[in-house]
């Protein structure tokens, strides 16, 4: 029986060699994401876009969105901020994204290889 509630899809690739699972759910308001290679959770991110102008007025000036990216639960480590935030710019939605991610041995180099498989399969 399906009625109202959440959209959700799964996806699962290798990326730099290990088994990767994307778990996607879509709520009205909100972006759920899980990237892992773990089996678990791991470290939980909440992503949201804003709009600033530079000149910080309030009329006449060209706005430049910004992402934030706060841990709420799990480690806080610059390849975590940078998969973030380098994803948040990527996806480019309005929708606060909540992210979980499971991936031992973070880098650069990975984070942005998660990010295009995630940016692949939404």
């Amino acid at each position: 029986m399906s009625g109202p509630g959440p959209e959700r899809g799964s996806r699962v690739g290798n990326v730099s060699g290990v088994r990767t699972e994307l778990l996607v759910t879509r709520f009205s308001d909100k972006l759920l994401l899980t990237v892992t290679q773990l089996n678990k959770f791991g470290t939980w991110l909440q992503l949201d876009r804003a709009a600033v102008r530079p000149d910080g007025q309030d009329t006449g000036s060209v706005t430049r969105q910004v992402y934030t990216c706060t841990v709420l639960l799990g480690q806080d480590t610059e390849e975590v901020q940078f998969f973030g935030r380098t994803l948040a710019e990527k996806l480019n939605t309005e929708k606060t994204v909540i992210l979980t991610v499971g991936v031992k041995n973070l880098t650069v180099p990975l984070a942005l290889e998660l990010v295009k498989f995630v940016s692949e399969n939404l």
